[in-house]
């Protein structure tokens, strides 16, 4: 059926058409009604051009078993639906005049290698490009804002530039893009999620004018990447920054961070440089230090409540500072981290009190003093340091279990204000100084109303006024066991 000079409303290509036929009813049926065009399972066609058509509404070309090129020189603006993919022999697609685009999505192209894309400048939604394998190079030179943009598994990619583009509104995701070298996005000042992940050649990412991000920043499993450089971002309460599983990265820096929701820092072999923390205050959900060896200091002096705490397993960590952290509503952890000598908790409150809650922990670290002066509420605290001598939570009133391990012998024990507590452990190896053991049991027999139902275990050297203290709390009901 002929539309005449305004074209019909569909187009559809299918099965054994061939491209004079095609070409003849691009010709004759092509106008300003045209809205769709699809181009399915064809087994023939090789070249397509469709001169006229300006704008479009649904364009989907899909599985065309010998489609090599595909020329829209006329287009536009795309308003809905615009899709290319699976097709297998496609080299070349040419939208070059292409300026306003509601959503392309360029996908399992594998001999594709020439996009033209000239003269796009806005993205209602977003541009996917996955697994096109061929494509060498992808120049958006126009383009200015986009809800998303995702380049994922094309194989031999070695360039992105976007020169100016300035706003993302979604995603920002640059994926496993083994020949990947270089991206330009010199003018990008907001995104939603910035990721950059998987295999690449990357050796520096800068975002220099980038300020706001919304959502997540990923640095994750990359290949090749040393150095990470976001100046102007200082984050906000919504943010995850994640850094994890990257062997040669040396250097993450920020602007001064003043907000996060979550910090994952996660076996980075070496990495020096992360963002400055030291400015962050209020509440982070949680920091999860991991596998760092290089990292030696962490300082989030002016955080007050967290959630979730787990710093493990830096071998050069020697200091952490918390010292205006009030409260951890779950779980701190702080383990394994060789040489870690200095923790600042001065101003800890409380830690996760709740029955169901994990314990609060420090394990195998470098410590010989563990002072929390003010922590008064927690549910279990074990510590296994192996050159603690002094230990202080002279402010613990109200606890379930305290249990400590070291191989030096402790000079220094206070937990004075113990009053409502299931176990106390001081079973070290080490053993405990005399005049420290004296102390522990004269506050605990001088408590109003006395204690009992409880059971405290102590290794070392008793005195006689210790053992008169300790009868009397056995006959109050204690379980008192004292080993040499």
């Amino acid at each position: 059926m002929d539309g005449g000079d305004s074209g019909i409303g569909h187009l559809i290509f299918t099965g054994d058409v061939s491209d004079e036929e095609a070409s003849q009813i691009i010709a004759t049926r092509t106008g300003s009604n045209t809205h769709t065009i699809l181009l399915r399972n064809t087994n023939n066609l090789t070249s397509l051009t469709f001169e006229g058509l300006e704008n479009v509404v649904n364009l989907e070309i899909t599985n065309n078993e010998s489609l090599q090129q595909l020329s829209f020189p006329d287009l536009k603006n795309s308003y809905e639906r615009f899709s290319i993919i699976n097709n297998a022999e496609l080299t070349e697609i040419d939208l070059s005049q292409l300026r306003e685009d509601y959503g392309i999505s360029i996908i399992d192209n594998q001999s594709l290698s020439t996009l033209i894309l000239l003269s796009l400048q806005t993205m209602i939604n977003g541009l996917d490009i996955f697994r096109n394998n061929m494509i060498n190079t992808l120049s958006i030179p126009e383009l200015t804002s986009a809800n998303g943009l995702s380049i994922y598994d094309n194989d031999n990619l070695e360039s992105i530039t976007a020169a100016k583009l300035i706003n993302v509104n979604g995603r920002l995701n640059v994926f496993n893009n083994m020949n990947l070298s270089s991206v330009a996005f010199s003018n990008l000042e907001s995104t939603g999620e910035l990721s950059i992940a998987g295999e690449n050649k990357m050796e520096v990412v800068s975002f220099p004018k980038l300020k706001e991000i919304t959502s997540d920043v990923v640095i994750r499993r990359t290949t090749a990447l040393k150095v990470v450089r976001l100046p102007l971002f200082t984050g906000n309460e919504n943010i995850e920054l994640q850094i994890e599983y990257n062997p040669v990265l040396t250097e993450v820096s920020t602007g001064i961070l003043t907000k996060l929701n979550r910090l994952n820092i996660v076996s980075n072999p070496l990495l020096v440089t992360i963002p400055t923390l030291s400015a962050i205050e209020g509440e982070i959900s949680s920091i999860n230090v991991t596998e760092n060896p290089l990292i030696e200091q962490l300082d989030i002096s002016k955080l007050t409540t967290l959630q979730y705490c787990d710093i493990e397993g830096n071998e050069n960590l020697s200091s952490i500072s918390l010292t205006n952290l009030n409260a951890v509503t779950r779980k701190l952890e702080i383990r394994f981290n060789s040489k870690l000598s200095s923790i600042d908790l001065s101003n800890l409150v409380s830690v996760g009190a709740d029955s169901g809650n994990p314990p609060f922990v420090f394990w195998e670290n470098a410590l010989t003093s563990l002072s929390i002066p003010k922590l008064t509420t927690f549910k279990d605290i074990f510590v296994n340091e192996s050159q603690l001598v002094t230990f202080d939570l002279s402010a613990a009133s109200t606890f379930e279990d305290i249990r400590v391990d070291s191989e030096l012998q402790l000079t220094t024990v206070n937990i004075s204000s113990a009053t409502d507590f299931l176990i106390i452990d001081l079973d070290t190896p080490g053993g405990i100084a005399t005049a420290a053991i004296d102390n522990i049991f004269s506050s605990l027999v001088a408590k109003t109303p006395v204690i009992t139902g409880t059971r405290i275990t102590v290794r070392g050297v008793t005195s006689a006024q210790t053992a008169t203290n300790v009868q009397t709390l056995r006959d109050n009901g204690n379980d008192v066991t004292f080993r040499n």
